[in-house]
């Protein structure tokens, strides 16, 4: 999803405003806070991670990642054997068999007939056929972003969805569920240190820096439509 690991109490920094030294794991996570809090804020997202949302809402947002997910998933086939995108590429976080297997539940067979992107998602998915496909950058940053929200507040998500909703892995709550390998501590370490290691240049930093905060405000205005 999008809520990402909370923020330690002194990762306040802003953007343009981290400290010199810092891993870029802390620089991604700090010097986007404020596009993260915007996004969270939005009421529709609030109501979502509350498992306060209807079914109806529920099963219309699944709809719409199916379309985030697929081209996100298509990007990872074209960086597998990136030098630098590709170590970032984990078949088990690919999150569209999973929808696939949620909408299954939730609309019943032949539910991809007629189903399209609001506005404001084939946005999003237009910026990321823009920049995840030839750009390492751009997948890491949108990888980054909805990966890493997946495994940390998803996983809120998908407790208040299931004692909200009734639902479980069998009927539409598959989404939120990963292999224990990518849910551990172990994984979620390792990809901030891929993270910090990883050879980019300063003007790459930047700029991944600068494709995660739009991404929030990609992630804002689904938010913002959904909730109308």
């Amino acid at each position: 999803m999008l809520f990402r690991e909370p923020l330690r109490g002194g990762d306040m920094t802003t953007t343009a405003e981290a400290e010199p030294g810092l891993g870029f794991a802390t620089r991604l996570r700090t010097e986007t806070a404020e596009d993260h809090r915007r996004a969270e804020d939005m009421p529709f997202a609030g109501l979502l991670s509350r498992g306060q949302v209807t079914r109806e809402q529920y099963t219309t947002l699944h709809g719409q990642l199916f379309f985030i997910y697929r081209t996100l998933e298509e990007a990872a086939e074209a960086m597998r054997n990136d030098p630098v995108a590709g170590p970032f590429v984990h078949d088990g976080l690919n999150r569209v068999p999973a929808l696939r297997a949620d909408l299954d539940q939730l609309l019943g067979e032949g539910w991809e007939d007629g189903l399209e992107p609001i506005s404001s998602v084939q946005a999003y998915v237009d910026r990321l056929r823009a920049v995840c496909f030839d750009w390492p950058g751009g997948f890491v940053a949108h990888h980054y972003l909805r990966y890493m929200g997946d495994l940390f507040g998803g996983q809120i998500i998908r407790t208040h969805i299931s004692r909200n909703l009734g639902l479980n892995e069998a009927t539409g709550l598959s989404f939120y569920t990963f292999p224990a390998e990518f849910a551990s501590m172990t994984f979620k370490r390792g990809y901030r240190e891929l993270l910090d290691t990883t050879p980019f240049t300063e003007s790459d930093r930047n700029k991944i820096v600068q494709e995660v905060a739009l991404g929030f405000a990609l992630n804002s205005a689904m938010f913002d439509q959904l909730g109308r």
